[in-house]
């Protein structure tokens, strides 16, 4: 199986995140190499900062004309960075896709909730992602692979995350949404359970922090899944553009 965390496109010179070319083309590579049997897309996909909560907060919103256009073309750029996730999950005759929805998503519910007569603008419609075979998860949603759980991430954003997550449920789990990477293992009555946070592949731009240095890391992550439900995480870290996956040397 192969996980991809936080993507964020976004349209080129939006200025508002995007994903980090070296490290989609990496992640783009290794799913040739590893020939996965299921992918699972941790959410985030897009920035869409035109429905952010954050973008028109301090000035009034635009006439709901122009947030459409500027939304029409997030949506233009997640779709074109799923046709290449797509491409490559055809050409190693990958079937089974998730997409599991990140709280930017979430942004884009909220905008049809308050405009319910622009269902086009829904994430699944918006996405075509019945079209594209994806099994569409909604934010929140734990997601079983095995004995492994997989979310997008946010429910407990402590500094020792990972720990706090084992501590919470009391079972494995992998997740993004926090950008770093972070592994933690617990013993407990119920087993051995770990979590595992696997960064993103978006760009590492300090204007997210005001200038401070941010702890985000680039991976991605291989698991193997055993048929009684045991699995092994293998976390692959994209440093400057370069990873390494079963002994094959990647460069974006």
């Amino acid at each position: 199986m192969f996980f991809l965390p936080d993507q964020h496109y976004a349209p080129l010179g939006d200025g508002e995140g995007g994903v980090d070319r070296k490290a989609e083309s990496c992640a783009l590579q290794a799913i040739q190499h590893v020939k996965p049997d299921a992918f699972v897309n941790l959410g985030d996909v897009g920035e869409w900062s035109s429905v952010s909560p954050w973008r028109y907060k301090k000035i009034k919103r635009p006439p709901l004309a122009y947030v459409c256009a500027d939304l029409k073309k997030d949506i233009e750029a997640v779709n074109a960075g799923l046709d290449k996730h797509d491409k490559v999950l055809d050409e190693v005759g990958c079937k089974e896709r998730h997409l599991i929805e990140g709280n930017h998503e979430i942004w884009v519910d909220n905008f049809c909730v308050e405009y319910p007569d622009m269902p086009q603008f829904q994430i699944e419609t918006a996405l075509r992602l019945n079209e594209r075979g994806y099994q569409y998860h909604p934010y929140g949603e734990y997601v079983p692979f095995g004995n492994l759980w997989a979310y997008h991430g946010g429910h407990w954003s402590t500094k020792y995350h990972s720990a706090r997550h084992i501590q919470e449920l009391g079972a494995s789990v992998i997740y993004g949404h926090y950008h770093d990477q972070q592994t933690s293992k617990a013993p407990t009555l119920g087993g051995y359970h770990g979590a595992w946070s696997i960064g993103c592949i978006c760009e590492k731009d300090k204007m997210f922090n005001r200038g401070r240095p941010v702890r985000w890391s680039h991976n991605f992550a291989v698991v193997h899944l055993e048929k009684d439900g045991t699995f092994h995480v293998d976390v692959v870290e994209i440093y400057d553009g370069v990873c390494y996956v079963w002994g094959k040397r990647i460069r974006g």
